[in-house]
Formats: structure tokens, sequence, C-alpha cells
């Protein structure tokens, strides 16, 4: 049956729709009509998992070199206006959550996702937002100046505007299956949407050794490497998986490199720094311990330089026994294994898929969308957050994101309204 007209309808019910909802009730000054549409069964639930539940909320380096998109000049001007600051600004001073900052990267105080979650919802419920759960919105159409908006139980919606905010395809499980989009078929060309693809997600690998490090952690500094030139670098925690494969921050920063340029057809391969150090400098400390431990085995003799198991499964794959006298370590070989730390190279043959990945790439076009966020030939329907043909790396750059995208398209609204 059909609803009232509300003023806004917001499709989703994440971190950009409810934060979408926030902004505009801020904006306005006055209470608007509007409804959240959420697919799952209860709002927010991708959130609460952001930051394993810890959600790094913003960065106060959020730059455009940061993160990938079609129209950088776009983004940069949508993250300028509400900046990492204003982020904190509005947490703290509306919706009372205290932040606190390690590092460049902004928490709650409580380290909780769940306080960013409920801080929201009840923000919005507070002033009369209504959200429905299980509304999965399949189809949006237009008529003269009002949208309507039909869900898959038969329920139907009508507004004068409306906010696209259901997400990308990451953690489908959530409702985040990137099919949202396609439930404004008509309104945008399909030239100006880019699939949706893994990102910030695992790397895999044939690599046979590496199963043997499965659950080890490493600081390492990272290079993507393909035809001899490095494309893309990164530092930080590497987690060896237990697929035989690539994780942690450092990889997944470097994940959409790696993918794109396999999707070109170009062989790629992740270099490990796994010393985060020069040759030379690990030339010295192997021939140090060499020296001092000259009665341990190879692998006892440079334990405490890394992990042990790491130690062994490089000298393994390089034909060094572990086992071998370190006394008997030829100044070339020694040279090798100096080499070898500092640019293990891993093939890399794809990845874990959708449904590990933290954030998707793909989206509307920015392009194609208005500096308010609006589709340029249909003012009055906005897509934000994920939607939106624009990824980050980790560090709280996606959130910053749905948080900029979602203030952007409440401002440009509120002139309406």
């Amino acid at each position: 049956m059909e609803g009232n007209v509300s003023d806004v309808l917001i499709i989703g019910g994440g971190a950009s729709g409810l934060f979408a909802a926030a902004r505009l009730i801020k904006e306005c000054g006055r209470r608007l009509d509007i409804k959240i549409l959420e697919a799952g069964s209860k709002p927010g639930r991708k959130l609460l998992l952001t930051g394993s539940g810890r959600c790094n909320l913003s960065n106060q380096n959020c730059t455009v070199s940061k993160y990938n998109t079609d129209d950088p000049d776009k983004l940069e001007h949508i993250l300028g206006s509400f900046s990492p600051a204003d982020s904190v600004d509005f947490f703290e001073n509306d919706l009372g959550v205290r932040i606190v900052s390690k590092g460049e990267l902004y928490y709650p105080a409580t380290y909780r996702a769940a306080t960013v979650t409920d801080s929201l919802r009840l923000y919005v419920e507070d002033s009369g937002c209504e959200i429905r759960s299980d509304s999965r919105v399949i189809k949006i159409t237009r008529s003269e100046d009002l949208f309507t908006a039909e869900t898959e139980s038969g329920d139907v919606f009508t507004s004068r505007f409306v906010i696209l905010a259901t997400g990308g395809a990451s953690y489908p499980a959530t409702g985040s299956d990137g099919k949202g989009i396609h439930s404004v078929d008509g309104f945008v060309l399909d030239d100006a949407i880019v699939s949706f693809a893994p990102a910030l997600v695992p790397l895999t690998s044939d690599k046979k050794a590496l199963r043997d490090l499965a659950g080890i952690r490493c600081s390492c500094s990272t290079k993507v490497i393909s035809e001899g030139i490095t494309e893309d670098e990164s530092e930080g925690e590497v987690l060896f998986t237990k697929e035989g494969g690539l994780s942690g921050i450092c990889i997944l920063d470097i994940s959409s490199t790696a993918l794109k340029l396999i999707d070109s057809g170009k062989t790629v391969s992740v270099q490990l720094n796994l010393m985060t150090a020069d040759t030379d400098e690990v030339i010295n400390m192997l021939a140090v311990r060499r020296h001092i431990f000259s009665v341990r085995s190879c692998s006892d003799a440079f334990a405490g330089m890394l992990d042990k198991r790491i130690l062994e499964v490089l000298m393994n794959d390089m034909r060094i026994d572990p086992q071998s006298s370190v006394a008997d370590l030829k100044d070339g070989r020694l040279i090798q294994l100096a080499n070898a730390l500092c640019a293990w190279d891993i093939p890399v043959t794809g990845c874990e898929g959708i449904d590990n990945a933290q954030v998707s790439s793909g989206g509307i076009k920015l392009s194609a969308l208005t500096d308010g966020l609006a589709v340029n030939e249909n003012t009055g329907l906005y897509f934000i957050g994920e939607t939106c043909n624009v990824n980050g790396i980790c560090g709280g750059f996606n959130l910053q994101w749905a948080w900029a995208s979602a203030a952007t398209a409440a401002r440009d609204i509120a002139k309406h309204v």
C-alpha cells in the first residue's frame, strides 16, 4: 500500500545513510519527514564490523591521494567541504560521542563500533526519523516531482528526495551486496556505473611455502611489482593466511592496484621487505650474527632477527638448510639471503573474493554527479558512500568518505526543502 509522502527517503541504513539523516536534521534546523529503508534486520550491521569492531572512524590525513576514483577534483572538493575535524566535531558535540586520537587515527573513546552506530540511530530516532528494517528496495521510479520506492514485500513509499546509500558489494551477508544500485536503473546511463569489485582484500598466491606460515604476522614494507616496475607500495603488518595468501593492512592497501594489473593481463608479484631495512644493513646484521653465533645452526643464529618460522620457510625456499652450520654459510649465500629478506618475491594469482573484502571499488562515477552528489539530469536523486566510485586505503578513509558524502548530499537537499 502507498504511504504518506516523505521529504526524504534514504535507501540503506548503514554508515552513510544514518549520517545523511543526522546531517539533514542538523542542516535544516527543523524536523523533516525522513524515512530510512534498511534491507537488513537492523541498521548499521556493516558499520559494526569496521576496524575489527573498534571503528576507526576517520583520519587526520584525508587527502585525495589515499583514494581511488574517476574524478579526483570533485573528490577533493567534497573532502574539503566536510573534513575529519568536522566529523569529530559532529560526533562529539551533536551525537555525544567522545573521540580519541591514536596517531592520525580517530576512534570513539570506547573503541567500540556499537557506540558510533547507536549514537547515530538514537539521534535520528530522537528527531522523529523512522527506520524500517527488512525493507529491501527493488525499484525506484519518478513521476513529476515525486519518487516512488517499491520494496520486495510490496510496500510503496513516496518522497520528494531520494538518497541511495545501499553500499557496495563487500560483506554481502550484512545486506550490502551491490544490488541496491540497480534499483535506480533508468536514472543513469550504463557507462556511468563502474562494476563493483573487491578492494582492501587479501591476495592469493600459488607459492606453496606460504601455507606453512598460516596465522603468522610480520611488520613489512611491500611493493606491487609488474614487469619489473613498482606500481604501488605500502608499509605495515602482513598476515600470512591459511589459504596460502597474504593479508594485513599493508596488503589490503595495495590489493586494488594488484588486482587491476591482473585484470589487465599482466603478471604481478608482491615483494616483501621482511626487515623494513636496506640490503646493506641486513647483510651486516647477518654477518655479525654469523660471527658471534658461529657454533649455531643458521636458523638459531638468525632467529632473533625475524620470526623463526618465516626465516626457515624463506631459507628452504632458497635451498639453504636452516639446520646447517652458520659458519658454513658463504658470503655469496649470505648476500643472497639478505636480498631475499629485503625483497621476497611472492607471485599473486588473485584475491579471496568479495565476501572477504573490507570495501569494494566501483559504483556510480563521481563525474556523473553534481558537486552535491545528485544525478545530473535528475535533481533530487543522490548517491553517497560506497555506492559512489570512491574507495580509500585502510585507516578511517572510507568512513570519512561516508561522512563527507552524506553531509554533502544533506547540505544540497537542505537548499531545496
